[in-house]
């Protein structure tokens, strides 16, 4: 392979890009003859493609180097690099196919002894083949939940789209056992200026969802799932609407969040935590604590060193031996384990919805008084807080003596009177 007319961009991404093949190498030799291989070389080879994507986002997924590059590797690289390299693009494949599909449309092989093994057909086949190294386990799909409960994804943000993506790609298992519907909030006509008027929008765009599908759904329970700050919504929404259960991926608390804890008192559905101990925006010990104060049936599910999204490091990968996908899928049973504890419960009747919303009102009814009555404090003068103050002891003895000394004046007047 002559490198002697690249040009000083081909050879930096070159030896970049080597070098994050040859420790993918290394890693899979120290894992060979390891009773879990497939599984670490799984995780070796799903870090070796973050690396691989970091390095293509740097030259801004160039068309020319990156296919450039494919082309090269394609027609010069050994054998068993070029397995390391397509297992990497096989994984890429799954978050930004957009990007891989235009890295193989201008395939060529200049090497004719490979023509016919590395085609675009081939390629094209090898790369939309699953990676999961449990695939045999997770064809079994679980059975479906009596009475076949209806979950509410909450949306972060008004475009619900980026929250779909991310909740379909790793909680597509509970699609398996009931039904999942996306809330779509519905942007107001009104500029949203104030994080208080998109909070509003957000929350009654969502009870209006909710009361929908209640209406059209009576003989069905009704469940609310919120990952992140979703999360937070959906606790509002459990203690304001009669829901089934309420599930919270990623609760983001802190001592901040004091009106939470008044909210919390309103929630009389189950509710599902799961959180990591490695999150920024939560603390284990605030959750122990809010649940203590929580009525009703609460559980806590805590994932050791993981993050906010519920993601575990490479390095705790590799000592426990499972990758990312099977801690999703361990995610999605627990949930599941939670629906089928609850469905055997009868959804809320009408006479207890109609209780509900008088309760709801006389809430609102109390909260608009308690912020109309305001507490009148009288502005005191400065000569009444003076005759306020506690008199001292020297007054107090002349105010005694005082009315003694007239007495003895006057007496001895009426006295003199006669021998005047």
């Amino acid at each position: 392979m002559s490198r002697g007319t690249w040009t000083i961009e081909q050879n930096a991404l070159f030896l970049r890009v080597m070098k994050i093949i040859d420790t993918a190498r290394m890693a899979r030799l120290s894992a060979q003859g390891h009773h879990n291989e497939w599984v670490m070389r799984h995780i070796y080879t799903s870090h070796a493609a973050r690396q691989l994507r970091k390095t293509f986002a740097m030259i801004k997924w160039d068309k020319d180097l990156t296919g450039w590059l494919h082309n090269i590797f394609f027609s010069g690289l050994s054998l068993r690099l070029l397995a390391i390299y397509m297992d990497m693009l096989q994984y890429l494949q799954q978050s930004v196919p957009l990007l891989v599909n235009k890295l193989i449309e201008n395939h060529k092989v200049a090497n004719p002894a490979r023509s016919a093994l590395t085609s675009f057909e081939t390629i094209s086949a090898f790369l939309c083949r699953s990676t999961d190294p449990n695939l045999h386990l997770n064809s079994v799909k679980p059975s479906r939940i009596a009475g076949n409960p209806l979950m509410l994804i909450i949306p972060h943000y008004l475009d619900s789209d980026i929250t779909e993506s991310a909740l379909n790609s790793r909680l597509s298992g509970l699609s398996n056992m009931t039904k999942i519907k996306m809330v779509s909030v519905v942007q107001s006509t009104d500029k949203i200026k104030t994080a208080s008027q998109y909070s509003t929008n957000l929350v009654s765009s969502i009870r209006s969802a909710v009361s929908t599908e209640r209406s059209k759904h009576e003989s069905r329970n009704l469940f609310t799932l919120g990952w992140g700050v979703a999360s937070l919504t959906s606790l509002h929404i459990a203690s304001v609407e009669p829901i089934s259960g309420a599930v919270c991926l990623g609760l983001p608390l802190n001592r901040k969040h004091k009106p939470l804890r008044n909210v919390i008192a309103d929630i009389k559905c189950p509710v599902l935590f799961i959180v990591g101990t490695s999150s920024r925006s939560s603390s284990i010990t605030d959750i122990e604590n809010l649940l203590q104060n929580m009525p009703g049936d609460k559980r806590l599910i805590i994932i050791e060193d993981a993050d906010d999204s519920l993601c575990i490091p490479m390095s705790k990968q590799v000592s426990c031996g499972i990758t990312q996908l099977m801690l999703d899928q361990i995610i999605v049973d627990e949930i599941g384990d939670f629906l089928i504890s609850i469905a055997g419960y009868a959804p809320p009747t009408r006479e207890e919805l109609q209780e509900f919303e008088e309760q709801e009102i006389a809430r609102n009814r109390k909260r608009k008084l308690e912020a109309t009555v305001r507490k009148y404090t009288p502005v005191i003068s400065a000569d009444e807080l003076m005759l306020k103050r506690k008199a001292t002891k020297r007054s107090v003895i002349e105010k005694k003596i005082e009315p003694i000394k007239k007495e003895k004046s006057t007496d001895c007047d009426s006295a003199l009177i006669p021998l005047l």
